[in-house]
């Protein structure tokens, strides 16, 4: 979340600077719990999650569930009903939510990068997976200059 929080305030700000109203407010609420399912059950390899619908649709019911359960044993009903609604929304179409998807994508390809310079060449299949999956991705089109420039730089790594 960290870096996907450095990524979507960078962008959110450039995006700001050209005239785009930005909700800061949201947008780092939204990078702060978009992936704390994650912080229970590890990542889940993209391959295996989206395997199939059935395979989506069980593991997205079982994430929902834990989240509730976490929240609600940790914080007051009103604070754990807030924050389930920012994790269920939080790459919903807003601007908020389309700069977060992305930046989630953006880590990915950094992750990649990274362990591609330290030697692991088995994460190259995976950068170019990940770029195509981003490629083929519909994101808000006041994105695309990011999107472009990310796939420009990843695209040194795995050929």
């Amino acid at each position: 979340s960290f870096w996907v929080s450095i990524y979507a305030l960078n962008i959110a700000h450039d995006l700001e600077n050209r005239g785009m109203k930005i909700n800061f407010s949201d947008l780092l609420q939204k990078t702060l719990i978009y992936d704390f399912e994650e912080s229970q059950t590890g990542d889940i390899i993209r391959t295996f999650k989206y395997s199939s619908d059935d395979m989506i649709n069980t593991i997205k019911k079982a994430e929902k569930k834990l989240v509730q359960q976490y929240f609600s044993s940790a914080f007051d009903k009103k604070t754990a009903i807030k924050l389930q609604d920012i994790w269920e929304d939080s790459k919903d179409l807003s601007i908020e939510g389309r700069i977060v998807a992305l930046c989630d994508f953006l880590s990915v390809l950094s992750y990649c990068i990274e362990e591609i310079k330290f030697g692991n060449t088995h994460m190259k299949a995976v950068l170019e997976n990940a770029c195509n999956t981003l490629y083929k991705a519909k994101f808000d089109e006041r994105l695309l200059p990011y999107i472009i420039s990310s796939l420009k730089v990843a695209k040194k790594y795995y050929r």
